[in-house]
């Protein structure tokens, strides 16, 4: 009602109507997209309404009906609930017999029902997934999908490996019983998944006025005129380090094993040039700054985070993103994770989805990183580091946000 009175003109019928196409509108999604598209009439705001339809036209959250569970959480379950399945009987309809694997025949359970118990048991005997509850025949989540999707892996969890088979075999099941409802769709909770479409909003309008607002003259009167390849070759290693580390505020490395080994072997030069921070694209900081923090602290309760480098590292427990992590403990640098977890799962099959995912990113090196004093080493995958096509003008990468080199070794 509230949009119908709104949108009343003529000239408005076609913002209307592409609004109305969501199927979310309960969610929040045509409430927020009504009040920019007031504030742009009113002149508030820039040209922004229309890319954020397409992007809500576009998401798998924000543009797929609402199946997952609205019902009540039990009181006897202690941590935010973000996903529900009513009744675990639906595994037992899936293809795959997961109680027949070799793995699990000791068991002597007759169907993937059964099994779940105790691989929720095994696994949090292990120290994951400890945000998951079976009650009366309901399974309740507390862990994001990202979550699960980049501590869970073969390298992680393995017959034998330190967190062995039990999670790999749980998140298998999971995807498994999605069908073709994508997770959220299916099994999110009705809170989360309204937060879920509201923050995809927000954020994805926080990149578009990122990209809209950014200015090239700082950039420009620094770096315009300047091949790096040219000006690096004719210098020693310890001669380009010094002026990243001096001229410029640092500099950034593709996510590279290469790349790290390169670092770690130069990085008493890079400590004695100023380095106070090392920053990664490829870990979530919302998931996993707290437990970096705990471990450059000396804890011990770090789960999820050594998960993680298991799978980025491929199981090698000597990897270069490990060693890299343990070297900033080592010599009392600050670690940032600048990763963001949320709509990060490959692949990105639609240029808002990798807007976005970048948008994320630039937005946490920024808060993170930009402040005076500070000298940092980014690493982060090419197409984060340099600018990418985006909605109207490209999209500047983290070295234009930042304003430092990018390298390759």
């Amino acid at each position: 009602t509230q949009l119908e009175k709104a949108l009343y003109l003529p000239e408005m019928e076609a913002l209307k109507k592409q609004i109305l196409q969501i199927p979310n509108k309960g969610s929040g999604a045509a409430r927020f997209l009504l009040r920019t598209a007031m504030n742009e009439m009113a002149g508030k705001t820039s040209e922004s309404t229309a890319d954020l339809i397409r992007f809500a036209l576009q998401d798998t959250v924000i543009s797929a009906p609402f199946r997952g569970y609205a019902g009540a959480i039990p009181e006897a379950i202690d941590f935010p609930v973000k996903y529900v399945i009513e009744d675990i009987s639906v595994f037992d309809k899936i293809q795959t017999n997961y109680w027949e694997l070799p793995a699990y025949e000791s068991w002597n359970e007759g169907s993937n029902s059964a099994l779940l118990p105790g691989l929720l048991r095994e696994s949090q005997s292990k120290g994951m997934l400890s945000k998951c509850r079976i009650i009366e025949n309901s399974l309740y989540i507390g862990h994001s999908y990202e979550e699960m999707f980049y501590s869970i892996s073969p390298y992680s969890n393995q017959v034998g490996g330190p967190y062995e088979l039990y999670p790999f075999t749980f998140f298998s099941m999971l995807q498994e019983v999605q069908g073709d409802l994508g997770f959220e769709q299916a099994f999110a909770t009705r809170n989360f998944f309204n937060t879920l479409v509201s923050d995809r909003l927000s954020l994805m309008e926080n990149t578009m006025l990122l990209t809209e607002s950014f200015d090239y003259t700082p950039w420009d009167a620094i770096y315009g005129d300047i091949n790096y390849d040219e000006q690096f070759a004719a210098m020693s290693i310890n001669e380009r380090i010094e002026k990243c580390m001096n001229t410029y505020r640092g500099v950034a490395f593709q996510n590279s094993s290469k790349s790290i080994d390169f670092f770690l072997n130069n990085l008493t030069t890079f400590i004695d040039n100023g380095l106070t921070e090392i920053a990664i694209s490829d870990l979530p900081h919302d998931i996993v700054q707290q437990e970096i923090s705990q471990f450059l602290q000396g804890s011990n309760e770090w789960k999820t985070l050594d998960a993680m480098l298991f799978n980025l590292d491929k199981g090698d427990i000597n990897g270069a993103f490990r060693k890299l992590l343990q070297s900033a403990k080592d010599n009392n640098i600050k670690f940032r994770a600048i990763g963001h977890s949320d709509n990060s799962v490959p692949p990105f099959n639609n240029p808002y989805k990798s807007l976005y995912y970048k948008g994320n990113i630039i937005a946490e090196a920024i808060e993170k990183l930009d402040r005076e004093g500070q000298k940092f080493v980014v690493f982060a995958d090419s197409s984060l580091l340099n600018s990418t096509p985006g909605t109207g003008r490209p999209m500047p990468g983290l070295v234009q946000y930042l304003k430092i080199p990018a390298t390759v070794v």
